[in-house]
């Protein structure tokens, strides 16, 4: 009988020692799910209102991997998506619906990381954005609209207009 039951202990630990590891994995792989919705979910809303921030794009990119099991995430990214694009193309016509469907995508975000208590709508409509750093993102977009107009040809200096008389 002795032997039976040294038998059933090594059978119940190695039991247990499998089903411990299968948590431990499983709570692994949540923390580090948890940790993408949130580094993605911080630097989405440190550039909130920056729509020309290269680290916003790459990011807005990757939402749907990070985010792949939460529908509402993926559901406002695509309205926030289309609105993006239909910005895009009207020229700023849409420009509210674009930072209300901003504001919602990051809403739901937090309340998918369970930060809704401390960060809701009116927080998110209330980004700082100094005067400063505003100017100098419309000098980079002059600039970058001078550098389109060049290599397009639509721009030609004094000098070139008269060299070719």
């Amino acid at each position: 009988m002795e032997k039976l039951s040294y038998i059933e202990a090594i059978i119940i630990s190695g039991i247990v020692s499998i089903i411990v590891n299968t948590i431990m994995e499983i709570w692994k792989k949540y923390k580090e799910n948890r940790n993408e919705k949130l580094k993605l979910f911080k630097i989405l809303l440190s550039t909130r209102g920056y729509f020309n921030d290269y680290e916003r794009v790459k990011n807005l990119n990757i939402l749907e991997v990070v985010f792949f099991d939460s529908p509402k995430v993926l559901k406002a990214w695509s309205l926030y998506y289309d609105a993006l694009n239909e910005l895009e193309n009207s020229k700023k016509e849409n420009w509210e619906r674009v930072k209300n469907s901003e504001i919602s995508l990051l809403e739901i975000m937090a309340k998918e990381l369970n930060y809704s208590k401390s960060i809701n709508w009116e927080t998110l409509k209330k980004p700082y954005f100094p005067e400063w750093l505003s100017k100098a993102y419309d000098k980079i977009n002059l600039e970058h609209e001078l550098m389109k107009n060049i290599t397009e040809g639509k721009y030609q200096n004094s000098r070139s207009k008269r060299g070719s008389k």
